[in-house]
């Protein structure tokens, strides 16, 4: 007899994070599983790290599946591996460096008593700091470092997507749309971030909808250097060139070119009055007029890459 929900499988894509995917692997070991768990998949990527090691104790209370790609390319990898399972399947995807609350994943299968195709879900994102970052750079931090809830349109004026960590999606749906995007995420040329992001715009624009589950609760661990000044404005940057890029996609005719003719005016504003400003002011106020410059550099990239693609 024919189980009445779809596979669920848990996928990870990992690289050379051994002691944080131990950690992952630990917290999803203690969670309810569905009744429907098919298995978990680690997709190693890039350097062969000791992620072989680490699975070995979790290979059967988690049914791990094994694979790795020499490519260092998250999208690739995870284009290489997913369409071997089952096509019905539903896929949750999340990091090596979480910790998740309890039942998880149960809300994202009592989700799936109401929905078999056609919905991409997710759930909410809190932090765990190695080191609590200064109050004031707080504000700056990308939702993945500062905590996320869904609020269904971003401040960039798009379809606001779930974060990396904490989603999931039917199999059938993303292979409908092409996959991920190797122009995407980690290991890609582009060094833009956000492959989930881009899948899930492809998705909506594909009829594909969101469903947010509020209480399907994940934790990403954020280490001491992944939230300082220097490392924000470096990862802001890679974030605005995805999301200009998806804005940018949704556009038609002139409003295209007007965009990026606003966005490069604006650049050459800011960058303007930064020169002429006076530099003896508190370090928030020069972070903050730094955080705009790089952001709209990012989304000039962004503007960039999209016309060089067409």
């Amino acid at each position: 007899m024919s189980h009445p929900f779809p596979p669920f499988y848990t996928v990870i894509a990992t690289t050379r994070r051994g002691k944080l995917l131990d950690r992952t692997l630990t917290s999803l070991a203690n969670c309810t599983l569905p009744t429907n768990y098919a298995g978990t998949i680690i997709v190693e990527n890039g350097e062969k790290g000791d992620a072989e090691k680490v699975i070995t104790p979790f290979l059967i209370s988690l049914s791990i599946e094994y694979h790795y790609v020499s490519e260092a390319n998250k999208s690739r990898a995870l284009n290489a591996i997913i369409p071997q399972l089952s096509p019905n399947a539903f896929l949750f995807f999340t990091d090596d460096d979480v910790r998740f609350a309890q039942d998880t994943l149960m809300h994202y299968m009592n989700a799936l008593q109401q929905h078999k195709h056609g919905v991409f879900m997710g759930g909410r994102l809190e932090i765990d700091y190695e080191s609590p970052p200064p109050e004031w750079l707080v504000p700056f931090l990308l939702s993945s470092a500062r905590g996320w809830e869904w609020l269904g349109k971003s401040k960039l004026g798009v379809t606001e997507t779930f974060l990396g960590a904490n989603w999931g999606a039917f199999l059938a749906d993303i292979l409908a749309v092409g996959g991920f995007d190797a122009d995407y995420g980690p290991g890609s040329q582009s060094s833009m971030r956000g492959q989930e992001s881009v899948m899930q715009n492809r998705m909506y624009r594909a009829g594909i909808r969101p469903i947010y589950l509020p209480n399907a609760c994940i934790w990403h661990y954020v280490p001491a250097e992944r939230c300082t000044p220097d490392w924000v404005l470096t990862r802001v940057q890679n974030t605005t060139a995805t999301v200009s890029q998806m804005r940018i996609e949704q556009m038609r005719g002139m409003k295209r070119v007007l965009y990026a003719l606003a966005i490069a005016a604006r650049l050459s504003l800011r960058f303007s009055l930064h020169v002429v400003r006076p530099k003896a002011v508190s370090m928030p106020v020069r972070f903050r007029r730094q955080h705009r410059i790089m952001a709209d550099i990012g989304r000039i990239r962004g503007i960039a890459l999209y016309f060089w693609k067409q």
